[in-house]
């Protein structure tokens, strides 16, 4: 099965993430309405207004003035009719907003995707921190 879509839309949320104070390219991706959820390790949010606000504004956009996040090694893809799953381990480079010091952080993540009128749109995102 041909993933190129779906490879598109990790990396538009990827972009997303790295220039998180431009919210177009984050609702180029995501589904903006109520339904959508997101846990991160520093809270959940629940509804696009409340990702946008939490994760975008305060935690992405708020903490950091630079951000950088790698997708490390080849996304596991799952594919179903109407939805998709795609899983992956990332690396984060950002520079805090606070201090100006440099972090690097390593995780993995879960994204679910919904087919809506012939595009894949991004309904759900879990991830986590390895320590």
């Amino acid at each position: 099965m041909d993933n190129t879509e779906l490879l598109c839309a990790l990396e538009l949320y990827r972009q997303s993430i790295d220039n998180a104070e431009d919210l177009s390219l984050a609702e180029k991706v995501w589904e903006t309405d109520s339904s959508v959820s997101m846990i991160f390790p520093l809270g959940q949010a629940q509804g696009w207004d409340n990702v946008r606000d939490t994760f975008y504004d305060k935690v992405m956009a708020g903490l950091f003035d630079k951000r950088e996040l790698c997708v490390v090694g080849t996304p596991r893809i799952i594919v179903r009719e109407s939805f998709a799953i795609v899983e992956f381990d990332w690396e984060f480079h950002a520079r805090k907003r606070e201090d100006g010091s440099e972090i690097t952080t390593r995780g993995r993540e879960s994204q679910v995707y919904e087919k809506k009128d012939g595009a894949w749109r991004l309904v759900h995102v879990h991830y986590s921190q390895r320590t």
